[in-house]
């Protein structure tokens, strides 16, 4: 039957009245082989509605081969909401984000369209560079689905910013990724250095850091890890006002390891470095402490004065 069907004229021909006498399959408690049959053929429009409402239905009865057959249905306008085929839509996501095979995840871009917003970040996320080209789709999606996609991509996370580059979404995405990361529980400086670096527009991220580095101590040194990460990655983006923008974190500090993080942060930035050194003269150099401060914030940025 393959064969005769590998002829597209002859699949044009025959599928209908195959389908047609398949179906009586499914009186004689063999629905999992009807549905299997007809996954095999689930792009050809012969395979109606009503068939792909049965192929999701016998789902676990398919053998993996006919669930690669099925993924072939991804672009059907039956896989959208208002049909009843809308539920065979998550087994063929499931079926390509848990397959490492590229023929299955060339189905990958005709599905996006039947599928939600949830389930759109979970197919970025989990794309792995098994399917560039939905870079494509990316780049219509808002800035909330990447973000999701971010969040979901756990081990993927270089190839999901790489997917996601060129998105117009993607700075925001990555904002709210890295200030969603600096409020976490527990600080995952290699994950938020990853983002920072592969933002294609780091100009947000200035202002952002600076703001977070004034919510306590640990988000300090968080929030300098990224400076100082902004600062390798994209230091033709620093900002005109940054050096009057950072000082004021220099001046309250409170502790010298606080001081040497914020030094540390700046150090790729001699310039902003010496700038924001000589404001702490006067006023925000005069007790003990402070003193102390100031000089492990000038030692660890590489200021001599």
């Amino acid at each position: 039957m393959d064969v005769l069907m590998d002829d597209a004229v002859l699949r044009d021909e025959c599928l209908p009245a195959a389908l047609a006498k398949v179906q009586q399959w499914m009186n004689y408690n063999h629905a999992a082989a009807a549905a299997g049959f007809a996954a095999r053929y689930a792009d050809h429009p012969a395979v109606s509605d009503q068939w792909l409402v049965w192929i999701a239905q016998n789902w676990g009865g398919l053998a993996p081969e006919h669930r690669d057959r099925a993924v072939r249905a991804s672009g059907r306008n039956e896989l959208h909401a208002s049909y009843g085929a809308a539920q065979l839509t998550p087994f063929l996501l499931d079926h390509v984000v848990g397959s490492d095979d590229l023929a299955v995840w060339a189905s990958a871009p005709r599905l996006w369209a039947a599928l939600n917003d949830d389930q759109r970040a979970r197919l970025l996320a989990a794309e792995g560079g098994h399917c560039p080209e939905l870079s494509q789709c990316a780049a219509e999606a808002p800035a909330e689905v990447l973000w999701a996609a971010l969040q979901q991509a756990g081990a993927n996370l270089t190839q999901t910013l790489d997917l996601l580059h060129d998105a117009p979404g993607t700075p925001a995405a990555i904002e709210s990724f890295v200030k969603e990361l600096i409020g976490a529980t527990s600080w995952q400086g290699d994950t938020a250095q990853k983002a920072v670096s592969a933002s294609n527009d780091a100009t947000p991220l200035w202002p952002m850091a600076i703001e977070a580095a004034s919510h306590g101590r640990e988000a300090l040194g968080r929030a300098a890890d990224m400076i100082r990460t902004l600062a390798t990655a994209h230091p033709q983006t620093v900002p005109s006002t940054f050096a009057a923008d950072f000082a004021p974190l220099v001046h309250r500090c409170a502790d010298d390891s606080s001081a040497q993080a914020l030094g540390r942060a700046v150090e790729p930035l001699p310039a902003q470095a010496r700038a924001i050194a000589k404001t702490l003269t006067g006023a925000n150099n005069t007790v003990g402490e402070q003193r102390r401060r100031n000089a492990a914030f000038k030692k660890a940025a590489g200021v001599n004065r």
